[in-house]
């Protein structure tokens, strides 16, 4: 499968950006199970001090949630984990092409392209 792209530049809309890695990657594998099965989460890195982010989309047959270890699952939780914001700092910085060091960001995921059968893994 071809690399993913990314952009920081706010001359690439997230848009064209997510058609151009779907089109690359059906032209690579392409399928009717795809078609039913396959959608498209968009990763977002955002710099604390300027401000500037990056997106990158990557194609996904499952979600693959974790689960905890309670007598109680509610699915909704799950999820909400698996998207939950993730503080980058310390050693996880960011590479911010704006700023040109590292720096502490917030990187979020979200479903670009919903697939028309969703399947979710409940990883233990």
């Amino acid at each position: 499968m071809p690399p993913a792209r990314s952009t920081s530049n706010a001359n690439i809309d997230s848009k064209e950006l997510a058609k151009e890695s779907w089109e690359r990657n059906r032209a690579v594998d392409d399928s009717e199970i795809l078609d039913w099965f396959n959608g498209q989460l968009r990763s977002t890195v955002k710099c604390k001090t300027c401000q500037r982010s990056s997106h990158t989309f990557d194609e996904f047959m499952y979600l693959s949630v974790s689960v905890e270890a309670t007598s109680m699952l509610e699915l909704q939780s799950c999820i909400r984990q698996f998207f939950k914001t993730e503080a980058l700092s310390g050693s996880s910085r960011w590479m911010c092409p704006g700023c040109k060091v590292p720096r502490d960001a917030i990187k979020t995921f979200d479903i670009w392209r919903l697939p028309k059968y969703l399947i979710i893994h409940l990883k233990r």
